[in-house]
């Protein structure tokens, strides 16, 4: 056996030689007590007979809670009282008369347009959606083309009538 090994031995052997030592020359154990033959009402009598601090589970309170509810560090703000609304809030809500908004912006953008010898065609987008179309076509159900000038596009609401106009970039 090498060096390493014989040390490693030696280690080994002083630690069970030493554990040995302590189970026969260490303190002797305390007292043993017998498990008694008591039935489990008497071992409940005799728990309740003995006199000390009354026992209460920790979360007694919280036994019918929410297990799942949150719970923080800080306590609940105190609850708010409810306010009453004053009564002649319905009469006051009659009273109002809503005006139309009028109508939504125009949801298209230009892209281009080519005239030929039916007509001119205008190429909008709408979000990524390309849409063709010519003057006097309804688009989506909601807006007409009524003209195309030189500078922008015409549209007509047809829920409410009111005339918009999309405005055409300049050439770079």
């Amino acid at each position: 056996m090498d060096s390493p090994q014989r040390r490693r031995w030696a280690v080994l052997l002083t630690a069970l030689a030493l554990t040995l030592g302590a189970i026969v020359f260490g303190p002797a154990p305390a007292e043993v007590v017998e498990p008694s033959r008591r039935s489990a009402p008497q071992i409940a009598a005799s728990a309740t007979e003995v006199p000390g601090p009354e026992l209460t589970p920790v979360f007694e309170e919280e036994a019918s809670a929410d297990p799942f509810e949150k719970r923080g560090w800080t306590e609940p703000p105190p609850p708010v009282a409810p306010v009453a609304a004053p009564a002649p809030v319905e009469r006051a809500l009659a009273a109002v008369v809503l005006e139309p908004a009028g109508p939504p912006p125009l949801p298209y953008r230009y892209v281009g347009s080519f005239s030929d010898d039916s007509g001119a065609v205008i190429y909008l987008a709408r979000g990524e959606v390309a849409v063709v179309a010519r003057v006097g076509e309804t688009l989506d159900g909601m807006y007409k083309v009524t003209a195309l000038l030189a500078r922008n596009v015409e549209f007509e609401h047809i829920s409410t009538g009111t005339k918009q106009s999309l405005p055409i970039p300049e050439a770079e």
